[in-house]
């Protein structure tokens, strides 16, 4: 503590000492000081970060792709808690330079914790993203094949990707263009390749059924995998991927199997397979709506309601099948009630085809 008071109050009084400079009123000599020793301060501290920066870059290079990611979790961690000091040490120059300049609009000046950031981002992140992306990629496909992997390491680069996409007008605000642009598309892009390899694989070993039960399982996955380690954003857009790759690309040969699972009677499946195709809904595929509304039980033609207050319910409730998600179809009929003519769903699935 006596080490930080003594540097705080060196950077004030480095400041606030030029206001012996002559020639000036004393509040024009202050003004005109705290411009001249706060550029040159903040420029010096500019030099030092970049320095120290590049020296990091040059020790990620020099490192094997197996310590890659715990060196850069490992310096990420201790330039941002420095960052976070040194902002503290160097209010004064915030509150007296850094601020001035910016309402002259002058918006290469940055508050010191971000300017830590900017540099990180523009002498670091630079040169080593598409090598801590492959690396961070290999970890993901690790862990999604079972392998043990510290995916606390993960997160912590996923944090150094959100706050260095700081951008004008709020600097205190980090937005989501490097988290979007650097991680999440070739995440996504990488997703999409290994389940569109896990899914063919698997099928050829597997029954449909076992397959549907896998699908069931990577969607869960998925979506814990998400919430635990990525951002919230990044969900729907990851759910609906591993929905194209595991459903869309495969729904002809589950749907074969519908007319066996129905002759049957195996509700367990049926309600399996109602719930994956259900997801179909977000790609515009109507005929799936129409088959749910055949799965009614209550005896009437075509799945059509008998009173006028039925058809008044019915009505009102797919008016939100397009808002809800893909449960949604799920609530309008019970599995266990499934009640289904052979002739009514051959139309459907034929439609469906």
């Amino acid at each position: 503590m006596k080490t930080y008071m003594g540097l705080y109050t060196a950077i004030v009084d480095h400041l606030a000492g030029t206001r012996v400079l002559t020639g000036f009123p004393p509040s024009v000599s202050k003004k005109r000081g705290y411009h001249l020793f706060g550029e040159d301060l903040y420029v010096c501290l500019d030099d030092c970060l970049r320095s120290h920066v590049q020296r990091i870059g040059k020790l990620l290079e020099s490192c094997d792709d197996n310590a890659v990611l715990a060196i850069y979790v490992e310096q990420w961690i201790q330039y941002t808690t420095a960052a976070r000091y040194n902002n503290h040490l160097f209010e004064f120059l915030n509150r007296h330079f850094v601020r001035r300049e910016r309402e002259e609009d002058k918006k290469h000046f940055y508050p010191v914790y971000t300017l830590h950031l900017v540099r990180w981002k523009a002498d670091l992140f630079t040169g080593t993203h598409e090598r801590i992306m492959r690396l961070v990629l290999d970890l993901i496909e690790k862990h999604r094949n079972g392998a043990s992997v510290d995916v606390s390491t993960l997160k912590s680069i996923i944090d150094s990707f959100v706050r260095i996409g700081v951008e004008e007008p709020d600097l205190s605000k980090p937005t989501l263009v490097v988290y979007k642009e650097y991680f999440e598309k070739p995440f996504l892009e990488a997703t999409s390749n290994y389940y569109r390899n896990e899914s063919s694989r698997f099928l050829v070993e597997n029954s449909v059924f076992e397959y549907m039960k896998m699908v069931e399982a990577r969607l869960q996955e998925e979506k814990k995998f998400c919430s635990l380690h990525l951002m919230k954003e990044t969900e729907e857009v990851l759910i609906r991927t591993c929905e194209r790759r595991l459903i869309s690309d495969h729904r002809q040969v589950i749907r074969e199997e519908f007319q066996r699972l129905l002759d049957q009677d195996d509700q367990e499946e049926l309600g399996r397979m109602y719930r994956l195709l259900a997801c179909e809904n977000y790609f515009g595929h109507d005929p799936l709506v129409k088959l749910q509304r055949m799965l009614s039980s209550d005896g009437s033609e075509e799945g059509t309601p008998k009173t006028e207050q039925q058809q008044h319910d019915l009505g009102t409730e797919n008016e939100g099948v397009k808002e809800e998600d893909e449960g949604s179809l799920l609530d309008l009929v019970p599995l266990d009630k499934l009640s289904l003519d052979s002739s009514q769903v051959n139309q459907v699935l034929g439609d469906y085809q």
